[in-house]
């Protein structure tokens, strides 16, 4: 029977939430989970994918099995690609987690071994080949120094009800040939090629140094001068850190981390990376993540309100970031033939936004505040001095740019 020697990360005194998938080493951790931990429930996601109704009933019963709580999950796979399906997977999980809670995987020791291998085909710097932890701040891999075997044996021998995910035989994944193919042809030159791509793992040095950045859910956004001066290997990191922080769990590939580097150097314009997400820069920052929506037009009469990457509230009199407006003023994007006063003539609003050094590709979606069908304010780039002078009665409003800019 599995106790906590056997552990590869100890479970006591954490609130956890398993990911119950249905498959035997999901079961396995959530039974450790509910021995262990001092508080367990469990989350099930559903693909929609063949067989995820069996995978689904499997999961009901273990979880009534264990008398564990369960939620289940739908998402929509985004395509059949194994990548999107895992992004989306964890992304559901992370989601349903509350603030004292730790995410409980069943990922065994051949998971890993096929993790490093993905990422070495794939072409992984050192923080991609240094695989899975067993605690990473917020995931938890308690069966990570298990073989795959044994856990199915020990599930078995519980009478946990589990089955076998088809997904799993689908020979179009690359993952599903490095389990059924590739590993199997090395294991003939080295039997313990599992323990040994482990080993690898465990020992490979783990980067440490990065610079800090900015990152909501989608966005990530590094400081593009302290990029371009740092060091070479701070550069790699930095990217890869802010890459994995918004496209969880996996790093990216050291060709999409030099394709990124292109841009910081400016080699590149910009640079499309798998998931949709463009890497931009401007004079301040670096951006990755996908390009913002474009909202209709909305009133400034009822503040606060957002529109875009903006937020606009009621600001201090005179602020650099404010604007003294009347009720009929309101906010929309950019429009061609838009232009701004200058104090003696005006100026093509996409002229001001290219000298204020905003990327071609946001310049669609940043805002310009209107009063009378009038471009009067640029946030963050030009108010329209004629507009301004001399007014009285005027809510000042102020604008910042959010994160997910």
């Amino acid at each position: 029977m599995a106790g906590p020697s056997r552990l590869s990360v100890d479970l006591a005194g954490r609130s956890v939430v398993v990911a119950l998938s249905g498959g035997a080493d999901s079961a396995l951790a959530a039974a450790m989970a509910v021995e262990h931990a001092m508080s367990a429930r469990a989350v099930h996601v559903h693909h929609g994918f063949a067989g995820s109704d069996d995978l689904a009933a499997a999961a009901r019963l273990i979880a009534s099995q264990l008398d564990l709580p369960l939620t289940e999950v739908e998402v929509d796979p985004r395509g059949s690609s194994e990548t999107a399906a895992r992004q989306v997977r964890r992304a559901a999980l992370l989601e349903s987690l509350d603030t004292d809670e730790f995410l409980v995987t069943g990922h065994t020791a051949d998971d890993q071994a096929e993790t490093v291998l993905h990422r070495i085909i794939r072409g992984s710097g050192p923080e991609g080949v240094s695989g899975m932890r067993a605690d990473d701040g917020r995931t938890l891999r308690p069966l990570l120094d298990m073989g795959r075997d044994d856990v199915r044996a020990l599930a078995a021998s519980r009478g946990l009800g589990f089955v076998d995910d088809p997904e799993n035989e689908e020979r179009r994944h690359l993952r599903n040939r490095i389990r059924h193919e590739h590993l199997p042809s090395l294991a003939e030159e080295n039997p313990s090629i599992v323990r040994a791509l482990g080993r690898l793992a465990r020992h490979m040095p783990r980067p440490a140094d990065a610079l800090a950045f900015r990152a909501s859910s989608e966005v990530a956004r590094i400081p593009l001068p302290a990029l371009a001066v740092a060091h070479p290997d701070v550069r790699a990191e930095t990217i890869r850190r802010a890459l994995t922080r918004i496209r969880p769990p996996y790093p990216p590939s050291t060709d999409e981390v030099d394709r990124v580097l292109d841009v910081v150097h400016n080699e590149s314009r910009r640079a499309e990376l798998d998931g949709g997400h463009l890497v931009i820069r401007d004079r301040t920052w670096l951006r990755i993540g996908p390009l913002p929506a474009v909202p209709g037009p909305i009133p400034l009469a009822d503040l606060p309100v957002e529109w875009g990457g903006f937020a606009f509230g009621v600001g201090p009199t005179g602020s650099t970031a404010g604007m003294p407006l009347g009720a009929d003023a309101g906010v929309r994007a950019a429009a061609p033939g838009d232009r701004i006063g200058m104090g003696s003539g005006t100026k093509p609003v996409v002229d001001a936004l290219a000298e204020a050094g905003v990327p071609r590709e946001l310049r669609r979606c940043w805002p310009v505040v209107v009063e009378a069908d009038s471009v009067v304010w640029i946030p963050m780039i030009r108010k329209d001095p004629g507009f301004a002078a001399g007014r009285d009665g005027y809510l000042s409003v102020h604008a910042r740019v959010e994160e997910a800019w």
